[in-house]
């Protein structure tokens, strides 16, 4: 493992008693493909008509592997996103591909700001480091790259681009831009991957 450090999160309130009771029984009735914890962070400006999709559509169930299709079959993503200690959602990305002359690269990605359906990256290269018994944490080093960004407007598609700053661009690297898709086959997702579609009027005809 490794860290970066620097990101600051940001403290949330936590609805219990009485609120969590509230979205229990109201909110989650409606909207059956989210859990308890995501609802209470949206609990305040869901419905707002002026919030929109803000930051609903980014959640835990969009991690997992990601690719760029037949196209770029051979490299890919593996993105984890999770609550931090403090509530705040939190992206680590792996990008598993090839510099300008053919050698493996490990880029790694970590989120510095979420707006909408988007998540920036502060993205790093590793390097210098060995296999097995000869593996030094000391050697080669973990340094910046350049920026990221991630978008995803449903559970199953998303978009990204890589801009390599200029001693990556000096390195052989370009700017990389492509449509992502789910690479798991006939294999379920991991974690539910809520859509927020609004089930009031279902649930209302079952109640009859």
């Amino acid at each position: 493992m490794w860290r970066v450090e620097g990101h600051v999160e940001k403290e949330r309130p936590v609805l219990r008693g009485k609120a969590a009771v509230t979205l229990d029984f109201a909110c989650q009735r409606c909207h059956e493909t989210a859990s308890l914890e995501e609802l209470s962070k949206f609990a305040r400006d869901f419905h707002d008509p002026e919030i929109g999709n803000t930051n609903v559509g980014l959640t835990p169930g969009l991690s997992g592997n990601w690719w760029g299709g037949q196209d770029r079959n051979g490299e890919g993503f593996l993105l984890s996103f999770e609550y931090g200690p403090t509530g705040d959602l939190i992206l680590f990305a792996s990008f598993y591909t090839y510099d300008d002359t053919g050698n493996q690269v490990y880029l790694i990605g970590l989120s510095n700001e979420f707006d909408g359906t988007t998540v920036n990256v502060d993205v790093f290269i590793t390097s210098g480091r060995k296999w097995g018994d000869a593996f030094d944490p000391n050697e080669g080093g973990t340094v910046a790259w350049g920026t990221g960004s991630f978008t995803f407007p449903d559970c199953e598609s998303g978009s990204m681009t890589l801009t390599p700053n200029a001693d990556a661009v000096a390195s052989g690297f370009t700017e990389l831009s492509y449509d992502l898709s789910r690479d798991v086959g006939d294999l379920e997702h991991g974690i539910s991957c809520p859509t927020f579609v609004n089930n009031a009027g279902d649930a209302a005809l079952a109640a009859d």
